[in-house]
């Protein structure tokens, strides 16, 4: 009977023991972007273990920021959409990883002067940018919850942009300055909370 009770009480020992290791894997993350919030850009992204090495992960976020100076005003309000496949080398949720992702963004961007001349040289251009990518990086779990995520890598996209001028007959173009090359670095540091 000492045995059977012994036997039982190590089997719960062990069976709390699997239930405390199995809580202690991260199968979700919320995380923010803190590098796109200095510039106006407010994401956040939510991120999925798919299995030990593969997860998902998808941003999106408001585009708004702006500023005037001496009669000059800049206006730019749009958002932003980013889904992601990750590839952990070690375990996933934490560790150096690979990802590949597309990129959508739309933006209309506003300028305009506070001039006394007749001509009004003010206009807005939309933009639209699809694209994508591929980065490495590293996200590392705190405290098994919070999260730290650091990555950066080359993109490439295509943009499509209109411009319409206040004043019909001014003819300048301010494509080439809104409109660079399609070949970029993405980089970005995210903070969060796995669950």
């Amino acid at each position: 009977m000492q045995k059977a009770k012994i036997t039982i009480l190590a089997l719960a020992f062990a069976f709390i023991g699997t239930l405390t290791t199995q809580a202690q894997v991260k199968s979700n993350a919320i995380k923010w972007n803190a590098i796109g919030a200095l510039s106006g850009q407010y994401q956040f992204a939510f991120e999925r273990a798919m299995n030990e090495n593969l997860t998902l992960q998808l941003g999106a976020g408001l585009i708004s920021r702006g500023w005037t100076f001496t009669g000059y005003t800049q206006k730019t309000s749009g958002f932003i959409v980013i889904p992601e496949a990750r590839y952990y080398f070690n375990e996933s949720m934490k560790g150096l990883y690979g990802a590949a992702f597309a990129r959508v963004r739309s933006t209309n961007f506003t300028s305009t002067w506070d001039d006394t001349s007749t001509q009004d040289y003010g206009y807005t251009q939309s933009r639209f940018a699809v694209g994508g990518g591929v980065v490495l990086g590293v996200q590392v779990l705190a405290g098994d919850v919070f999260v730290f995520d650091i990555f950066a890598g080359p993109q490439y996209k295509s943009v499509s942009s209109t411009t319409t001028y206040n004043d019909a007959t001014y003819s300048g173009s301010t494509d080439d300055l809104w409109d660079p090359s399609p070949f970029g670095l993405r980089f970005g540091f995210n903070l969060g909370a796995a669950f």
